[in-house]
Formats: C-alpha cells, sequence, structure tokens
C-alpha cells in the first residue's frame, strides 16, 4: 500500500498548457511590484461564480498566485482586514483555494517533476524558479490538483496576468480606495489590454460566521453521564483546536489533526485528550469530543470554562442536559500549558494523548 495516495489525473495538454501560463507568470514578477493586499476579483460568465486573487512574494518568502474560493473568500477578506494572530491554526478551517508557487527544485515532489518532464519544461537561466501547482480545502493540508481545478487554473491565471499587467501601469490604482473595496474584471477579457474602465470596483466585507449548530449526542452516550455523581468543585476547561503536529493521512491524502483537551482548572490535571480528523465537522468534532472526555471523568464538573465562543451553542445543550454551567473565558491558563506540553511531546516525536 502506497505511504501515500496518487496524485489525482489530469490531461497531460492541459498541464502543458498551464506550465505554459505559469514560466511567464514567474519571469513576470509580479510581486515585485503587487502585494498581498493587492486583490481581485475573476467572475465566471456561466454561473456567476467568482474568486479572490492575488500574488505572494512582496516580502520576499513565499512566491506564488493565490486563488479563493469559497470559504477561503471570507478568510481573505478577514486577513485584509485584521490583525490575525499567527499562532492561531484557526485558519486551517477555512483556508479554501488554488496556488500555483514557484519554488527551488529541490522542494518538488516527484509529481511535479513527472509533469514538467512530460512537458518538457525546463525553466531557463540561474536562480528559476518552478512551478508547483496546489490545491486546499479547509482541515486538509495543500495536495495535488484535479482536472477540475486545473482547467479553473487554465480560466483564472490568464485574467489574473492581465489585472498584474494593468496594476504595474497604474500603481496608484488602490489608492483613494475604501477599505473592503475591490476591482473585479468582466467575466470575458476583452480581446485587448486590460483597461481601467474595465474594472468593476464592488464592497466586500465579510459577514459574521453563523453559529455552529448544537451537538446532540445519541442516548446510549448520554444515560452514563447522567448517573455519574457531581461535584460543585469542580471547573474544567475546554477547547477544540486543529493542531499541525498531530496531522495523520486519511485515505492517503495528509490531514490535520484536531485534538480536544478537558482539563481541570485549578490544579491542571488533564481528565483527558481525543484526536479527531480536521476535515471533520468543526461543531461534530467537538461536541463528539466533549461528551467522549466528559465521560472519562470520575464526576461530573459543576461548570465548563470556554475561550472560543463558536463552541458555546455547541455545547449548551448537552452542558443543559447533565446540569454544567457554561461560561466564557479569555484566557484558558491550566488548558494552555497543557496544549504547550502537548505540542512540546509532539515535537518530540511522542503522541502526547
Amino acid at each position: 500500500m502506497p505511504k501515500y495516495a496518487p496524485a489525482p489525473i489530469v490531461d497531460s495538454s492541459t498541464w502543458r498548457a498551464l506550465l505554459l501560463l505559469a514560466e511567464p507568470l514567474e519571469k513576470f514578477a509580479p510581486w515585485e511590484f503587487a502585494s498581498d493586499v493587492d486583490c481581485v476579483g475573476l467572475e465566471d460568465a456561466d454561473d456567476g461564480d467568482y474568486r479572490l486573487a492575488h500574488v505572494l512574494g512582496n516580502a520576499g518568502e513565499v512566491f506564488a498566485a493565490v486563488l479563493y474560493r469559497r470559504r477561503g473568500i471570507a478568510w481573505l477578506l478577514k486577513a485584509l482586514s485584521e490583525d490575525l494572530d499567527p499562532h492561531d491554526f484557526s485558519a486551517l478551517e477555512e483556508m479554501d483555494c488554488l496556488k500555483v508557487e514557484f519554488v527551488p527544485r529541490r522542494e518538488l515532489a516527484k509529481e511535479d517533476l513527472a509533469v514538467l518532464k512530460t512537458a518538457g519544461l525546463k525553466p531557463a537561466g540561474k536562480g528559476r524558479l518552478w512551478p508547483q501547482f496546489r490545491s486546499t480545502i479547509p482541515g486538509w493540508h495543500p495536495w495535488h490538483i484535479d482536472q477540475a481545478e486545473a482547467d479553473q487554473l487554465l480560466r483564472d491565471l490568464p485574467r489574473l496576468t492581465a489585472f498584474l499587467k494593468l496594476l504595474k501601469s497604474n500603481p496608484s490604482l488602490f489608492e483613494e480606495r475604501s477599505d473592503g473595496e475591490l476591482p473585479f474584471l468582466p467575466a470575458s477579457l476583452p480581446g485587448r489590454p486590460l483597461a481601467l474602465d474595465d474594472l468593476n470596483w464592488r464592497k466586500c466585507i465579510r459577514l459574521p460566521d453563523p453559529p455552529l449548530s448544537p451537538y446532540v449526542p445519541p442516548q446510549s452516550e448520554m444515560d452514563p453521564l447522567r448517573s455519574l455523581p457531581r461535584t460543585r468543585q469542580l471547573v474544567v476547561e475546554f477547547d477544540s483546536a486543529l493542531m499541525p503536529g498531530a496531522s495523520f493521512r486519511e485515505n492517503g491524502r495528509p490531514c490535520f489533526g484536531r485534538v480536544a483537551l478537558l482539563v481541570e482548572s485549578v490544579n491542571g490535571i488533564v481528565i483527558g485528550g481525543k484526536a479527531s480528523s480536521g476535515a471533520m465537522h468543526p461543531g461534530d468534532a467537538a461536541g463528539a469530543a466533549l461528551v467522549s472526555l466528559l465521560r472519562q471523568a470520575p464526576v461530573l464538573p459543576s461548570m465548563l470554562v470556554l475561550r472560543n465562543p463558536r463552541w458555546r451553542p455547541v455545547v449548551e445543550g448537552v452542558c443543559g442536559a447533565l446540569g454544567i454551567e457554561v461560561r466564557m473565558a479569555k484566557r484558558l491558563p491550566a488548558l494552555d500549558e497543557a496544549l504547550a506540553h502537548l505540542e512540546r511531546s509532539m515535537a518530540d516525536g511522542g503522541s502526547g494523548l
């Protein structure tokens, strides 16, 4: 059995066409004049579906063109309007994008090298970067693109490149525009270079995320919990989060792991931890983990403390049925200490749980 599942099959003519689009984009080096805040909207003529696109590399680290779709658009709008915590891995739950990244040859996987060999492409010039195509969906590590994603890139990369050429000729394009106002390209490119009048500026605002649904466990799991004794003195802290160090393979594809912990607030004793697939619905994963961890405790707590407000509607039904009060706190000191220990253990090669 292979370590990883084989890459999806993409038609060889599609690969050749994609590589012919990627090579001039790398030579154009748009990251020398464009930054990640210079975003553009790309809309489909047939169904009105749209994506937001930009390039990375202005900071001199990651050189790529990225197209955000569905949930990824919401994350990008949030990133443009807020200072994100680099240690907050919740972005992994929302990252939904296609990317062509330009990397040194040593970073290419064997599948990337095979595509380049088949197409007969070898970037010329000392220090040239090589194209690597990837797809990211929430909860999963970046993976090789499939045919539908390759076709989407074939449609979008020429449009993004046309916009970048317009931006280079008009460096003040985004000046005096209000926050969240972004240019959208015509659904079909004109048969000439883009002009400023071709842009349709729209206000793009991230709407609040809808609340997660209450978790409803099977009655067979609730009955044993109701029979547990309870103590007023027991207060526990709970959280559930994606943790890159807990990654594993699911159906041959690398998946992020979600780790939930239940910790006694006063003395920091870890009641239990539970790992699940990052591809699992966040609310279902958190709710199922809480029920499982409560069953590991010798007694029921009087209070459950959360810091992430998204979990409150998920667990309130279960906690209400068990007479457990739910409160919010900005910090969970005992749980943070347990998480730090777990991360160190994973870094050292241990399971941690």
